[in-house]
C-alpha cells in the first residue's frame, strides 16, 4: 500500500492491490471523456474503436485487465470487446465496441482497469 497526499493535504490517493487503477466513461460520438481517473487522453482510432492513454502506466501489457460495458443513449445493451491490439502497451489500450457484429460508436462506454502500476 502506498499513500500520496496532494499539496495542502486536501486529497489523498491510496494505491492498494485489488483496487481499480483507472476508469473512464467515454462518449465515442464526440469523442470525449464523460469522466475519468488515471487517463491522460482519448484517441478516436476508427468507428467503434478508441484508445485510452494512461497517466500512470501499468507495469506491463500483460499486467492489467480492462472491463468495458457500452450502450446507446436508449440504454439497450450492446456488445463490447477489449482487444489486446498490437497498438496496446503498458501506457495505452484500445477498446472495440460493436452491435450485431458491426463496429459502432457508443454514446456511453464504461471502462475499468485493474492491475499493477509501474
Amino acid at each position: 500500500t502506498s499513500v500520496t497526499v496532494s499539496e495542502g493535504g486536501s486529497a489523498t490517493t491510496t494505491t492498494v492491490k485489488g483496487l481499480a487503477k483507472g476508469w473512464a466513461k467515454v462518449n465515442q460520438d464526440t469523442p470525449a471523456f464523460r469522466g475519468s481517473f488515471n487517463m491522460s487522453s482519448l484517441t478516436d482510432v476508427s468507428t467503434g474503436r478508441y484508445e485510452l492513454n494512461f497517466t500512470n502506466i501499468f507495469s506491463a501489457l500483460d499486467n492489467y485487465v480492462i472491463n468495458t460495458n457500452a450502450q446507446a443513449e436508449d440504454y439497450n445493451q450492446d456488445k463490447t470487446e477489449y482487444q489486446a491490439h498490437s497498438a496496446s502497451t503498458a501506457s495505452k489500450c484500445q477498446v472495440f465496441t460493436c452491435e450485431n457484429n458491426a463496429a459502432r460508436d457508443q454514446s456511453i462506454s464504461d471502462n475499468s482497469l485493474l492491475g499493477d502500476l509501474a
